[in-house]
């Protein structure tokens, strides 16, 4: 077979959604960022709000388009029918190539994680295998292929896991939103037994504006979503509700969470403070007991990327399989609708990672998706621009916004958002004091190179065939 099912319902594609977006990053970054913009203070939870209507902005131009287009592949897809096969191929390779990357790198950091919590409970023995290589190895392997065979069962039991993930991870969220508001800056300064250093806060707009853009980054991997265009339920109405309660629903918990947490812990004490994160910090309330509790919601919160991960980027494989830029051999699906080679190539890739970041930890220096996603951003919106000129016919299916002044405004707002946002990240990379190659600017340039080598390849490949390269990007793949 090669036809995908239509029977992943709206709830799973939301908590896929939020397992792909809540994760590891916003327990850092929220800490992190007085190192980043010194004199932020207290703002952070306003720059997670602002960050959050953008996202929302940008939910508005996807959902337009996935109602258009509701196919696997997502931005692929809308690219390459609505503005250029060969952008679409470029972004989508960087994309891809992102995603893998951060599904092996998170395997690996989650074993290190989970090192942790049996330290916790006194299992020094698990502890220590979990801490050698082959320990990490054979627990990040275990960990992706245990997701592989759930998504390998196809979406009925991938919806179940991915929601199940999501309410483990939205408790644990809770719990330590609960800690953080029935907490002051006082009971914390009391436990760590210390006290603040004399910094002021700058209240300025450009700090405000510059933490946005590094914040933004948690907002990633929400519009994952538009790769299940091939397989959720009633298209039409179920991609635009997917987009816009995800985005807010995402607003909200980094809103409440952010506030939550500056509510109990001092800003000024996470000045010069390295290798933090708000569970640990707020683990200072807890006793060790619930301490290892937290630690499972760090765990749970990292491992639950790697499901929608998995299923995502195998349906941009699928994708170019329809396409014919891939063999066709990625096309077959099994019984239970799931793409399998397909799946099963991207877990062995991010397999590959994983076990190099455990002997030399090359690709976690490897961030692509950042700035990627900013460019995708922009070619999203002008595809919306574009696509009534391009493809009328695929215009006319537009469901969602279809005003066409509606659909120009909001498309030139998020060209905006991001390309001012894009400009702000590449300014901060290539000011920094990492090496050429550790910069994301320059990474991305040389992914996007490869792309660019594949693309040309196929394009000479139909050719040779006396195939028009061109045809298939006229209409959308058969479902």
């Amino acid at each position: 077979m090669t036809k995908l099912i239509r029977k992943l319902p709206l709830l799973a594609v939301i908590a896929a959604a939020l397992c792909n977006v809540i994760g590891g990053g916003i327990n850092v970054l929220i800490v992190d960022i007085q190192n980043e913009v010194l004199g932020i203070g207290n703002l952070v939870p306003i720059a997670i709000l602002i960050g959050g209507m953008i996202a929302f902005i940008i939910a508005l131009v996807y959902s337009a388009l996935a109602t258009a287009m509701p196919r696997a592949g997502g931005e692929y897809i809308y690219i390459s029918r609505s503005l250029s096969p060969f952008l679409a191929f470029i972004e989508a390779v960087l994309k891809w190539t992102g995603s893998v990357i951060a599904m092996g790198t998170v395997a690996y950091m989650d074993m290190i994680i989970a090192a942790t919590a049996f330290h916790y409970i006194g299992l020094s023995g698990i502890e220590h295998f979990l801490s050698t290589q082959i320990g990490m190895i054979i627990g990040s392997l275990s960990l992706i292929w245990s997701f592989w065979a759930i998504n390998y069962f196809g979406v009925k039991v991938y919806s179940k896991t991915v929601i199940l993930l999501a309410a483990v991870m939205i408790l644990g969220g809770i719990v330590l939103m609960y800690t953080g508001m029935t907490h002051t800056h006082d009971d914390f300064l009391e436990t760590v037994k210390t006290k603040l250093p004399d910094i002021p806060q700058t209240h300025s707009l450009l700090d405000i504006f510059l933490s946005v853009a590094i914040l933004f980054w948690a907002y990633i991997g929400f519009t994952s979503i538009a790769q299940s265009g091939g397989e959720i339920e009633n298209p039409s109405k179920n991609l635009p509700r997917a987009f816009l309660i995800s985005s807010v629903l995402i607003m909200l918990y980094y809103f409440l969470y952010s506030y939550a947490f500056y509510h109990a812990v001092p800003w000024q004490y996470l000045v010069g403070l390295e290798n933090a994160s708000v569970p640990l910090l707020m683990g200072n309330f807890f006793n060790p007991v619930f301490a290892m509790g937290i630690t499972f919601f760090i765990f749970v919160a990292l491992a639950n990327d790697i499901p929608p991960m998995l299923y995502t980027k195998s349906r941009l494989v699928y994708s170019w399989a329809k396409d014919k830029i891939l063999p066709e051999f990625f096309e077959h699906t099994n019984k239970h609708g799931a793409p399998v080679h397909s799946l099963t190539f991207v877990a062995v890739v991010a397999s590959l990672i994983s076990i190099s970041c455990v002997f030399g930890g090359f690709f976690t220096e490897i961030n692509v998706v950042v700035l990627s996603r900013f460019i995708i951003y922009i070619l999203i919106a002008i595809s919306l621009i574009t696509l009534k000129h391009k493809n009328e016919k695929i215009y006319n299916k537009i469901k969602f916004m279809k005003n066409r002044y509606v659909q120009i405004i909001v498309s030139l707002l998020v060209i905006s958002f991001s390309l001012i946002l894009m400009i702000v990240m590449v300014y901060f990379d290539i000011t920094s004091n990492k090496e050429w190659w550790q910069m994301s600017t320059v990474q991305t340039i040389i992914i996007a190179m490869l792309g660019a080598g594949i693309y040309a390849w196929y394009i000479n490949k139909m050719k040779k065939l006396g195939k028009d390269p061109m045809k298939v990007f006229r209409s959308l793949p058969s479902e």
